[in-house]
């Protein structure tokens, strides 16, 4: 140790010698570690010359404002490898002749202080590896203020003297190693880049901005903001998290160290819970404000254009493709082998064929979902296809075992009417007796028995499984004497359609609905007297036009008659050439076939779900829940809301037609097939409904393509943009809608532009989110950006020509965003 520094030693209080040297000084009171008085770290906070301590107090050299740094070892084996990695021998900087250290008596530590160069001064850094501090380059913080560093003659809580070390003198400090500053400048490199995930789409954090977030927040918080906070640190995948939360925490007086680790590792990772904007929000509620960040680097290039964009925004939907492996495999095997005979899209013969053991089953049958609800096997459904997509060839040979139950009935109902008719005439003479008698004297008189008439029975109705195009009231006439119900087979619907949607004619369209529904039905005509129908049940399937099923919907579908039918809209691309048909050994015909019988035998029975079936039920319901609201926000149209809310009924009702398909005899729907059903109505029929009735129909909303032309127009004019100035923009676009859901819609567009590249979330906030722009944008769609700018300048232009003819010379109205005069 040099005379002069042993002389620093021995002084009291030795301030002004290191002030006299050009340090800046900052106080330490007696029993402490380091500073405590409010504003310490700034310069204001810093010891004046004059000043005088109290006896024991220490002092520390503030680095920011002195020049100085230092390299604080916690971990000698750990600080020496890291530095080797990197070409630096730590033991040789510590025994270099100029080296000056400052010795707190704590062995495996060691602290070396060093001059910065042109008195830059470098946000201090830790070093942690294995979870554990290796040493700290000290110097300022990430709010320009200072770190500090105990200097001798101070003395440490334990009892000791700090005292300086080493072979240098601190009057003359040497200039930190170039090799040291720039690994340290590697690593603030890397502490300021996004690598942090806070919400998904939203802008990365750097630690940076985590520790910048944390200093704001008081540490003698609330419990729960103190736990959310360390969750949010957590949830950064970092053990420099813990130390992090560790050193912050340390400065509240409730801080219990013992506590720390524990509660640390009872942290659980959850990508749906806790992240670290949980952190900047309550950094935001104490008045933090998220730097504007640095655009350069923060986007990849945009792969996608607008019109890809927006049909990916718009939810472009395309026929979906029945895959026929998630359907029973008999029914599925003869509809691939009806297709490729005639050469149509397999979603014919398939569909067709659902229809048929809809049509072979008892409707009286049902499926228990609750105590209170049950559900038929019936569908309504519908193949949405061109003439020439061979829609009838193609589903034709799927109804013929149907046709020839109803052919094999005729003998033996013949037999039961001919039996019937002598019950007739019987009952016909017997009635001439009975009627002649009460005319008698004697049944005037009271005497005598009245000959006997036995009741005749119900006039034997012959089996009908398939009616085509009738009227209302000709359906619940069929229906009043055959409980079993039918399937209604539209070969072309456009007739039917025609009449249901005419408000002119006498056709009911209750009594349709409740042939959906299946139940008891009385109809009261004049002229025709009351009808009664014990159960009215009526499958249907039809094929239909695109142009004709646009026009139905829009003018009948108000009270959800035509929304109960899935619309399968055909892949025309699928109409081939016809091909021979396989000899009968080979086909699919008769296992077909024996599958329908098999369902026609069926008794009228209640089914119920197994437990795990009906747990998988539920949670389809909860995802269809789910999709409901997102349609709600997105604004989807009536009509198609009323179609979405049939699913649940659909997905119950398919599931029973799949059961009695494969397993009629069990009396409990499985789990197997319950997962079947969910599967198809998740990836056939719910696209296929959403697909008829956003594509054919057309009921889309043109916010995501406003949307997208803005965030375009405004790239390059503006860094950022938030969520109050694209509905400013928008007014008349958004014109009589709640702001809280615009407000969500608007968040969903941004979300999709965030994944395509355009945007990046940036503040992460209900109603005051911010988002970034893409710069690129500008250049790499200059047309379709021009192609706006102009629209949107003609419009102003028309406004302004407008006003000048009302008598405003000067009409306050601000050019188009981007547009540039000529």
């Amino acid at each position: 140790m040099s005379a002069l520094a042993q002389q620093v030693v021995g002084l009291p209080t030795s301030h002004q010698s290191y002030q006299q040297n050009g340090w800046s000084i900052v106080a330490i009171p007696a029993g402490t570690k380091g500073p405590i008085h409010e504003g310490w770290n700034t310069k204001e906070g810093c010891l004046p010359a004059d000043a005088s301590l109290p006896p024991d107090w220490g002092i520390g050299l503030c680095h920011a404002y002195s020049g100085t740094c230092a390299i604080d070892i916690d971990n000698w084996d750990k600080a020496a490898t890291w530095f080797k990695e990197r070409g630096i021998d730590l033991a040789q900087l510590f025994g270099a002749p100029d080296a000056v250290q400052i010795d707190s008596g704590n062995p495996g530590h060691g602290k070396l202080i060093y001059a910065m160069p042109f008195g830059i001064a470098l946000r201090s850094k830790k070093i942690i590896i294995d979870g554990v501090t290796a040493f700290e380059l000290r110097c300022g913080t990430a709010n320009g203020l200072t770190t500090q560093d105990v200097l001798p003659p101070s003395r440490h809580p334990s009892g000791t003297t700090y005292r300086w070390a080493g072979l240098g003198d601190w009057r003359r400090l040497p200039i930190i190693p170039m090799s040291i500053l720039d690994a340290w400048q590697q690593l603030l490199d890397k502490d300021s880049e996004r690598a942090i995930p806070t919400t998904p789409n939203t802008t990365p954090a750097s630690w940076e901005e985590v520790k910048s977030a944390l200093a704001s927040v008081s540490p003698d918080c609330d419990r729960k903001t103190w736990i959310d906070i360390g969750m949010a640190l957590h949830a950064t995948g970092n053990a420099e998290g813990f130390i992090v939360w560790n050193e912050w925490s340390a400065k509240s007086a409730k801080y219990i160290s013992r506590e720390m680790a524990g509660q640390w590792r009872s942290f659980k990772d959850n990508p749906q819970g806790i992240t670290p904007a949980t952190l900047f929000h309550h950094a935001q509620q104490s008045g933090w404000k998220r730097p504007p960040p640095d655009i350069k680097g923060l986007f990849g290039p945009v792969g996608a254009t607008p019109k890809e964009v927006m049909g990916k925004l718009e939810v472009e939907y395309t026929p979906p493709v029945a895959h026929l492996a998630d359907w029973p495999t008999v029914l599925a095997a003869r509809a691939e082998e009806v297709s490729k005979d005639v050469g149509c899209d397999p979603v014919v013969p398939l569909m067709a064929g659902l229809a048929a053991i809809s049509a072979a089953a008892d409707k009286r049958i049902r499926l228990r979902l609750t105590s209170t609800w049950t559900v038929p096997p019936l569908l309504w459904l519908m193949t949405v296809g061109e003439p020439a997509d061979k829609k009838s060839p193609g589903s034709r040979p799927m109804f013929s075992p149907i046709r020839q139950l109803e052919l094999e009935d005729r003998p033996k109902h013949e037999a039961a009417m001919h039996y019937w008719k002598g019950l007739e005439s019987r009952y016909a003479a017997q009635m001439k007796a009975y009627r002649e008698w009460m005319a008698s004297p004697e049944a005037g008189m009271g005497n005598g028995v009245p000959p006997p008439v036995d009741p005749l029975p119900p006039e034997p109705q012959s089996t009908r499984l398939i009616i085509s195009d009738a009227t209302s009231q000709k359906v619940v006439h069929m229906a009043s004497g055959r409980p079993r119900g039918f399937l209604m087979l539209l070969d072309e619907m456009n007739h039917w359609l025609n009449r249901v949607n005419d408000k002119r004619g006498g056709d009911d369209r209750g009594c349709w609905i409740q042939g959906y529904e299946s139940g008891h039905y009385v109809m009261d005509r004049v002229g025709s007297g009351t009808i009664f129908a014990e159960n009215l049940a009526l499958a249907m399937y039809g094929n239909c036009q695109p142009e004709v099923f646009k026009a139905a919907m829009k003018a009948g579908a108000t009270d959800g008659l035509i929304q109960r039918f899935i619309p399968v809209v055909l892949n025309g691309s699928c109409t081939s050439m016809w091909q021979h048909d396989k000899p009968d050994f080979l086909s699919f015909g008769p296992a077909y076939e024996a599958m329908i019988r098999q369902v026609y035998g069926l008794q009228e029975q209640t089914y119920d779900c197994s437990p795990e079936a009906l747990d998988l039920f539920r949670g389809f319901c909860e995802w269809y829940l789910e999709g409901r609201k997102i349609d709600k926000l997105l604004r989807a149209a009536p009509a198609y809301m009323t179609a979405m809310g049939k699913i649940e009924g659909t997905c119950a009702r398919l599931a029973l037609l799949l059961h009695l398909a494969d397993h009629p005899h069990d009396r409990l729907l499985s789990a197997d097939t319950m997962r079947q059903t969910i599967e198809i109505m998740k990836t056939f029929m719910v696209p296929s409904l959403q697909y008829a009735f956003m594509e054919i129909v057309g009921l889309k909303d043109e916010t995501t393509k406003w949307v997208v032309d803005y965030i375009i127009q405004i790239a390059g004019e503006r860094p950022t943009v938030t969520l109050a100035e694209i509905r400013a923009a928008g007014r008349r676009q958004f014109e009589g809608r709640e702001t809280w859901k615009l407000n969500e819609e608007l968040r969903i567009v941004m979300d999709e532009l965030a994944l395509a590249g355009y945007v990046s979330l940036f503040v992460d906030h209900p109603r005051s989110a911010v988002w970034t722009i893409n710069p690129a944008l500008a250049t790499q769609f200059k047309d379709m950006r021009q192609a706006v700018i102009a629209a949107k300048q003609q419009t102003v232009e028309r406004f302004r020509e407008g006003a000048r003819k009302k008598g405003f010379l000067n009409p306050k109205t601000a050019d188009a965003i981007g547009y540039v005069k000529v």
